[in-house]
């Protein structure tokens, strides 16, 4: 790593600690200053380009408090004695000079070197930074919801080839699912700088895409098994991390899992992972980042970073997004190249970001000017329904249509879940012209809502019996279900039991029903007998005749594992489960 002129400031109380930051920081610059207190800085602070402070002692005051007696601006990197996710987030909030929270119990010298050289140099992308040399760095590019499911079977392939504890599989995949949920629906914008997919639902946002596709790296060290998402529109504000996971961790309602909205999913990602961090070049780009220490035992946050990239590097900003329809397009190519290649945020995974637009020829490479076409503007009420044109899916409502025939007379059909199907009929205008269409919708007699609720939120909503979707659904949700049919759900989620929702039959007509409950915290037992043959947990109805091998969350207790084999062989084994995971063979 090259020498960064420039000076590091490293505030101890602690001299055994700090000469740990010295020895970890020393490669990165010209300087490195140690202090125990920040009274005996003075105006050094004007010249560093970093401060790492060990808030311990008199330095665990108030943040806000503490840092006003720092002199210059230099972003801050803090070191706090534990692993606090409400530590950190308080500290976050109460100065925008702390960039990043690293915990001191155990702290890895590595990582911190490699969050300050991103500082120092002004150089935050790529998933490179923060993998050791030489780790293979597998990429792809994303740009709707059918390549969200392929990118995340390729990171499942990844998963299961280096062997990572089965305990890990479920985090890991709902993190990269909410990263590339949140880059392809929540981060475009559009000319007013608006979100493209304010208010349209879920189901609705999945069958649309815009020009800009999100790039995702993924590598695993041995240890630790990272992903990044990067979008191309840098519009993540630090405020909107720190509000929703304040909301998180001490609102009565804890999150809201609201149309567009990214609340839930960053809560979700800095309580299942060990370092998360937040890049933004604002205005171009903003990329996720979550980390997973595969050795240790339980999810514990060891870091957590909001740094934001100020060169712009001669960038050219991707433009205004706009909704399309997605389509069949060629699959994206998954490739791996070597970490210590370098990618340039202009070039690179950045550069794919963006498909090009096509240039006219005359006026020095000024756009073609678009021929006039018959305009039909679709929407419903509510929003959000399914648009068929004379039987063909053409899209979503909100939807404009500039492709159909000038004079054409078609019949359209509104489809929305937990509503009937209204049609209509349109004479599509002449070239030139507009027309604009809004079809109201009727509930249907034959659906009833029923809200899912858990303790802890983000509990993910499971259909018992249905095949799974790449489409995912967590607690607090609504959810459509057809009258005078018994349901079945489970609500699951890491390192926790499964709570199985008693079957219930709503009747027609019925209100909005509430179904959920407390999810208790488990440890794994992974059961292993005979091929054929099927196995049943006792008082645990989520682990009832099940194929072995397989896993099943307990909670604290005794149990007895029962297993009949293929030709009637039948084998008990009880077992008394800790908060450790365990394994029975048969």
């Amino acid at each position: 790593m090259p020498v960064l002129a420039r000076r590091i400031i490293v505030v101890s109380p602690e001299s055994a600690f700090r000469w740990r930051l010295e020895a970890a920081l020393a490669a990165l610059a010209g300087a490195v200053d140690a202090h125990a207190g920040l009274y005996s800085i003075g105006a050094a602070a004007e010249e560093a380009a970093l401060c790492v402070i060990h808030l311990v002692g008199e330095l665990a005051g108030p943040p806000g408090e503490l840092l006003a007696y720092l002199p210059g601006s230099c972003p801050v990197i803090a070191v706090s004695p534990r692993g606090s996710l409400a530590d950190a987030v308080a500290l976050m909030q109460a100065t925008e000079r702390v960039a990043a929270m690293m915990v001191a119990e155990d702290l890895d010298a590595h990582q911190l070197s490699l969050v300050a050289a991103r500082l120092i140099a002004d150089d935050v992308f790529g998933l490179e930074k923060l993998m050791p040399p030489g780790t293979e760095l597998h990429a792809r590019q994303v740009g709707d919801h059918r390549e969200k499911g392929l990118c995340l079977a390729s990171i499942a392939e990844l998963i299961d080839q280096v062997g990572a504890p089965r305990r890990f599989r479920a985090p890991i995949e709902q993190c990269v699912d909410e990263m590339l949920m949140n880059a392809l629906y929540d981060a475009p914008v559009d000319a007013r700088g608006e979100p493209l997919f304010a208010g349209v639902p879920a189901k609705v946002r999945i069958t649309e895409r815009t020009e800009q596709r999100a790039a995702v790296q993924y590598a695993c060290d041995g240890r630790r098994f990272a992903v990044a998402v990067r979008d191309a529109f840098g519009t993540l504000a630090r405020e909107t991390v720190l509000r929703h996971l304040h909301k998180g961790l001490h609102a009565e309602q804890q999150v809201d899992r609201k149309v567009g909205g990214a609340g839930l999913g960053l809560y979700l990602m800095v309580t299942s992972a060990t370092a998360v961090h937040f890049h933004v070049l604002p205005g171009f780009a903003t990329e996720a980042v979550c980390v997973f220490d595969l050795q240790a035992p339980r999810p514990a946050l060891e870091q957590l970073g909001f740094l934001v990239q100020r060169n712009e590097a001669g960038q050219v900003r991707a433009g205004p997004a706009h909704r399309l329809a997605a389509g069949p397009r060629a699959r994206s190519r998954a490739v791996s190249v070597a970490l210590g290649a370098t990618l340039v945020l202009a070039g690179g995974l950045l550069g794919a970001l963006v498909l090009p637009r096509r240039l006219g020829c005359a006026g020095a490479g000024a756009p073609d000017e678009p021929p006039p076409v018959a305009t039909v503007e679709l929407d419903s009420q509510p929003t959000g329904a399914a648009v068929e044109i004379d039987g063909r899916p053409v899209g979503s409502t909100p939807l404009t249509l500039t492709q159909l025939a000038p004079g054409r007379a078609v019949s359209i059909a509104f489809k929305r879940v937990g509503y009937r199907v209204a049609t209509a009929r349109l004479v599509v205008p002449a070239v030139g012209d507009r027309k604009q269409l809004v079809q109201p919708l009727q509930l249907s007699d034959d659906a009833v809502r029923v809200r899912f609720v858990s303790n802890p939120p983000g509990a993910e909503v499971i259909e018992t019996g249905k095949a799974e979707s790449i489409d995912r659904t967590y607690t607090p949700a609504e959810v459509f279900v057809e009258a005078g049919k018994v349901q079945r759900f489970t609500l699951t989620m890491p390192n926790h039991v499964p709570l199985v929702i008693e079957p219930f039959t709503p009747r027609r007509g019925a209100g909005v029903l509430e179904k959920g409950g407390d999810l208790v915290e488990g440890a794994t037992l992974h059961v292993e007998a005979p091929p054929g043959g099927k196995a049943s947990v006792s008082g645990a109805p989520h682990c009832k005749d099940l194929a072995p091998p397989f896993d099943c969350t307990l909670a604290p207790g005794i149990y007895a594992v029962e297993y009949i084999g293929a030709d009637g062989t039948k084998a008990t084994r009880r077992l008394t489960m800790g908060t450790q995971d365990m394994t029975a063979t048969l």
